[in-house]
């Protein structure tokens, strides 16, 4: 359980960070460590923000397991918010059945309705008011809305008198509205409305695809109409067979203005005796691949595999990366955003690339003795305000021998590499 947890506590401090405000984290676990997981989303994400515990039925047979004297069918789905208060996107369910027992005992015309009470309970706040029966008997009680509010139902045609008209008031509510509404979802989820396993397995069995234990799409985008916006960014940190991404093309085709994305992020779980073993290009790209393909989704992917990461203390640990490795690492530092136009890279020139109104260099040479004696000088300095003259010079060296005057005058910028990037050939 330690090493479980020394897994799990940064991963989610990480996704912690990464949701917005109204975001939610949906995690899916077995009873092994479904209280260790809610102790540890306590710690991160606070008590407070915990939205609810789902128990969802994976299995739709009943194994009979001789060993045990209760099988297991159900797993379950921890949920928090990053904050509650702004949890905006919970909204009522539209794929589950209405409660209520709707029916059209006296012929409204706006259909089948249910009822509730209108004389307020024992712990109810009510309003004091007297009401009239349909047959003139006088009742004088507390009830749930004012008096206008009555008058207006009663108006509406919303109030009804049962016991021939001579019982307590009930307010009607219609079956058209409540379908309109959605129904609230509950923390039990059958394999009936919300899919299993085996339904699962042979989703992607249709693709061609085989994956142990995948997770049914309608599993995944009953989670997405609750918890999501039409226009969400849905990450999925553990993506397996890619049963996320196909939820949210899924959802985008048959929801009208429906606009997702998605981010799935899947290890190749490589091992000794299956070096080959990549999960996230065989199983989760393809998944995604073949689902756009036969059911004629109007959307795309992209592919990409994560590089080895670039920062102070892995840079200090190897040797230097290439220019281009390097140039793309400083300019993502300086804008916060990756660099698209890789092509104008040009070490010659020492340029990176442009964003919005500045030029970006790099002095650089993949030598640790040509590094300690590289600077932006005047001879340099003179050729990038040529090479650029409309932009800001955001200009990385590892030294600078010009005078401020001289760099406010001609709009340029130094920002130092750290200078124990390069003395490291004398560790």
């Amino acid at each position: 359980h330690d090493k479980w947890l020394c897994m799990m506590t940064p991963r989610l401090k990480l996704l912690r960070e990464l949701l917005a405000e109204d975001g939610v984290i949906c995690i899916n676990i077995d009873d092994i460590e479904v209280a260790r997981l809610v102790n540890l989303m306590d710690e991160i994400f606070r008590e407070e923000n915990k939205e609810e515990i789902i128990c969802w039925r994976r299995r739709h047979n009943q194994p009979n397991d001789k060993s045990k004297a209760i099988s297991k069918v159900a797993e379950f789905i921890v949920v928090y918010a990053k904050n509650l208060e702004y949890l905006k996107t919970r909204k009522a369910f539209q794929g589950l059945p209405l409660t209520g027992d709707f029916s059209n005992p006296d012929n409204d015309p706006k259909g089948d309705w249910a009822s509730k009470p209108w004389k307020s309970g024992s712990n109810q706040t009510g309003t004091s008011y007297r009401i009239i029966t349909s047959t003139g008997k006088v009742l004088d009680e507390e009830w749930l809305g004012t008096e206008e509010t009555y008058k207006k139902y009663l108006k509406e045609g919303r109030m009804y008198f049962p016991r021939g008209g001579d019982g307590f008031p009930r307010k009607k509510y219609y079956k058209f509205e409540r379908e309109e509404e959605g129904q609230c979802a509950h923390n039990f989820w059958g394999h009936e409305d919300f899919g299993s396993n085996q339904e699962a397995s042979e989703e992607i069995k249709t693709l061609g695809i085989e994956f142990d234990n995948p997770k049914p799409v309608r599993l995944i985008k009953s989670l997405l109409n609750i918890f999501s916006q039409k226009d969400s960014i849905i990450l999925d940190s553990f993506s397996g067979s890619g049963t996320t991404g196909h939820a949210v093309i899924d959802l985008n085709k048959v929801e009208d203005g429906s606009n997702r994305k998605f981010i799935l992020v899947q290890m190749t779980e490589a091992t000794e005796k299956e070096p080959d073993k990549n999960i996230c290009k065989d199983i989760t790209r393809e998944r995604i691949k073949r689902a756009i393909e036969k059911y004629d989704y109007d959307s795309g992917f992209q592919y990409l595999r994560v590089g080895q990461p670039l920062d102070a203390e892995t840079l200090l640990k190897g040797k230097l990366p290439e220019y281009k490795t390097f140039a793309k690492y400083v300019y993502y530092l300086c804008t916060g955003e990756n660099l698209k136009e890789e092509k104008k890279i040009s070490e010659k020139k020492f340029f990176i690339g442009t964003f919005g109104k500045q030029a970006i260099y790099l002095i650089y040479k993949q030598d640790y003795e040509a590094l300690t004696r590289m600077a932006l000088n005047l001879e340099l300095a003179e050729k990038i305000i040529a090479d650029q003259t409309d932009k800001k010079r955001i200009v990385y060296a590892p030294a600078c021998f010009l005078d401020e005057e001289y760099m406010e005058a001609n709009q340029i910028e130094f920002v130092s590499i750290p200078y124990n990037l390069f003395q490291r050939k004398n560790q």
